[in-house]
This record gives C-alpha cells, structure tokens and sequence, in this order.
C-alpha cells in the first residue's frame, strides 16, 4: 500500500480513539486499549471471565478469517495472481 502512495497505520487504536472523539460522535468518551486474542484459547481468572475471554477470542478469529477476502483486491492490484493469492487465503485460514 505504501508503494502505491498510501499511508501505513501503525497505531490504529489510538487513530481510531482520535478519529471518533474528533467526530463528536459520543457524548460521554473513554478510551481503553486492550489487547484481544484472536482464537479462543486464553484462561480468565473465573470461568466467567473465561467464557467472555473465549467468546471473544472467537468472534476476533472469524473477523481475522473473512478481513483476509478483503486483501483480495490490493493483492491483485499488487501483481498477485488469482491462484497464489488463493492459495495465500487458503493457507492463512488453514493455520499451522
């Protein structure tokens, strides 16, 4: 993206907190980071919070999964042909 003369965000929490109180877009804003686990897999310190934490992690995985089709047409426009960047897809959803 950079070599097409877009810029590459390197902080998006903290654009995206700046991007919605610079909008006014909610009359009451605190602003949290937290760092989310994309899979189900981490153990809370009750089974709450253990079932929230995987829940979670879940949703964030599927997320990660269907963001990867939206690579398609900068891969494309990148010089990918159609059959690595399936096979790019193919593998990133596969996992290890």
């Amino acid at each position: 993206m950079a070599a097409r003369g877009g810029r590459v965000l390197t902080n998006a929490p903290s654009a995206t907190a700046r991007a919605f109180t610079n909008a006014n877009m909610f009359a009451s804003r605190t602003v949290h980071t937290m760092h989310i686990p994309i899979g189900p897999w981490p153990v809370g310190a009750t089974d709450e919070e253990t079932e929230w934490i995987q829940t979670i992690g879940e949703m964030m995985r599927r997320n990660g999964l269907e963001f990867l089709n939206t690579l398609r047409p900068m891969l494309k426009s990148q010089g990918f042909d159609d059959e690595t960047i399936n096979r790019l897809i193919d593998n990133s959803q596969r996992g290890p």
